[in-house]
């Protein structure tokens, strides 16, 4: 540059730009113009870029750049057009009215490649969003298919689960109404069992009774026992109560000391089983004088009533066995059987 240029460049830096036009005005015109029409798109080009950045769709980002060119265009001729720029004005509209013909600007090589790349990264992410839309489609009827296959899958297998149920509870209920039929055919026993549960002592009786042992000589603790057969005729197995209930008689009088049974009562199995029970009648002293005076009298011929113990004044408790709980207890008596209600123990040895 000459010292002429920077001279004219410093007084007045408009008419520098404007002589430098005139040299060649072309050039010079086609310059001013990539210049202004750089600065007025680099912003609309970076905001449709940040759009895109910031996923916004092609519909909105693009428009949003062209909005923001135009603002920028109108704040760029408000500002631009000002009083002392006026000479410049008029100085570019006498050039562009000079020039023979139109001359056409070429975009920036910056601009274009920017351009090409935006397009086609966004034809790119146009064709994944495609291709993820298809696949959410194939998901979203693979998914369908594997329900629709489940669910057949569990109404077939429900289906054959109820039809299970079903048949065997058809088979309960034909099982169920065989035994009504066969139980009808038998209510006479059912009635039997029924009768004899709730009167056992009707089918249970003593047999016989009878001496068994006696100690006399062991003061205070003398003692004789007895034995009696019972037999049973129920449809239940029976036993006895440990406790003995009444009292046993000798010549009208009360043997007043305790009775207990010698071992548990047995268990008697139904249909005519026997057991034998051993009662021991615990003896006073005066009770045991009085036995044995009337054993000493009968053998001398003393006296000739016969020293007998009686039983019909003592009863047992007949129940079922622990099988058959459901047996109501009831008192056995010794005048309910066949047996014979008192013992003359006269032929014991004293």
């Amino acid at each position: 540059m000459s010292n002429d240029d920077t001279a004219l460049e410093k007084a007045d830096p408009d008419a520098h730009w404007l002589e430098r036009i005139g040299k060649n005005p072309k050039i010079r015109g086609i310059e001013s113009i990539a210049k202004i029409g750089g600065v007025l798109m680099t912003p609309s080009v970076l905001t449709a870029v940040i759009g895109y950045l910031a996923g916004l769709p092609i519909y909105l980002y693009i428009p949003l750049g062209s909005i923001v060119l135009l603002v920028i265009s109108i704040i760029w001729f408000v500002f631009s057009y000002r009083p002392e720029n006026k000479r410049l004005n008029n100085e570019l509209t006498l050039l562009r009215s000079q020039q023979a013909a139109p001359v056409l600007l070429d975009k920036p090589k910056e601009s274009e490649e920017l351009e090409i790349s935006l397009r086609r990264e966004i034809r790119t992410q146009e064709e994944l969003l495609r291709r993820c839309q298809g696949d959410n489609k194939d998901d979203k009827a693979q998914y369908q298919r594997d329900i629709e296959g489940l669910k057949t899958q569990y109404d077939a297998k429900l289906k054959t689960n109820i039809d299970d149920a079903q048949f065997k509870l058809n088979e309960q209920h034909s099982i169920a109404k065989a035994l009504n039929k066969e139980l009808e055919s038998h209510s006479w026993l059912i009635d039997i069992v029924r009768g004899q549960k709730e009167h056992i002592a009707d089918y249970v009786y003593i047999s016989k009774v009878g001496y068994s042992t006696h100690d006399f000589e062991n003061n205070p603790f003398s003692q004789i026992t007895f034995v009696f057969n019972i037999c049973n005729n129920s449809v239940f197995d029976i036993t006895l109560e440990d406790e003995i209930t009444g009292r046993l008689d000798f010549r009208g009088a009360k043997l007043l000391a305790e009775k207990h049974f010698e071992k548990t009562p047995p268990i008697i199995e139904a249909f005519g089983g026997t057991g034998d029970v051993r009662v021991v009648q615990r003896l006073t002293e005066v009770e045991t004088s009085s036995i044995k005076q009337a054993i000493q009298d009968r053998a001398n011929r003393t006296n000739l009533n016969p020293p007998e113990i009686d039983f019909r004044n003592m009863s047992f408790t007949v129940k079922g066995s622990d099988k058959f709980p459901q047996v109501t207890a009831m008192p056995l008596r010794v005048v309910n059987g066949k047996a014979s209600q008192k013992i003359n123990i006269e032929n014991i040895r004293i």
